[in-house]
């Protein structure tokens, strides 16, 4: 089977496997942590500009979770799996990011798994921040 490919003058390279994809990663705490990159959109319809601003957003940004939000990550992990988590480091070392989607209504969602969680954990990074289970935000 034929991978179908394009390349976004923003985002570069994608491959199309039930949506657009690329490999992508981002430094955390000195730590180069790998993840895919997913852009919502079908075969034959154009990459929004929204999701391109977006993704450049996301590039340009210190920290993928802004660090006055971690201590909702925080609490949110504390109520819901009783992990008592105080520093980036130790997110970090307990989370494992997926991937980061970039939806054609204009929402950024980092997707992280979580250990005893099949169901893993989605952080809305744009435009509002939230917390919740990944089928909130797929």
């Amino acid at each position: 089977m034929v991978m179908k490919t394009t390349t976004n003058k923003i985002f570069g390279q994608l491959i199309y496997d039930f949506q657009w994809e690329k490999q992508d990663s981002v430094l955390i705490c000195g730590k180069e942590i790998p993840f895919k990159t997913i852009v919502e959109a079908f075969p034959g319809e154009s990459i929004t500009e929204l999701q391109e601003k977006n993704y450049q957003k996301i590039k340009d940004m210190k920290n993928l979770v802004d660090d006055e939000y971690l201590p909702n990550v925080y609490n949110y992990l504390k109520k819901n799996y009783g992990r008592i988590i105080s520093t980036k480091k130790d997110l970090y070392n307990y989370v494992e990011l997926q991937s980061v989607l970039y939806k054609q209504n204009g929402k950024v969602v980092a997707l992280f798994s979580i250990p005893e969680d099949e169901l893993g954990v989605g952080i809305e990074l744009i435009p509002v921040f939230s917390i919740g289970v990944q089928d909130l935000y797929l």
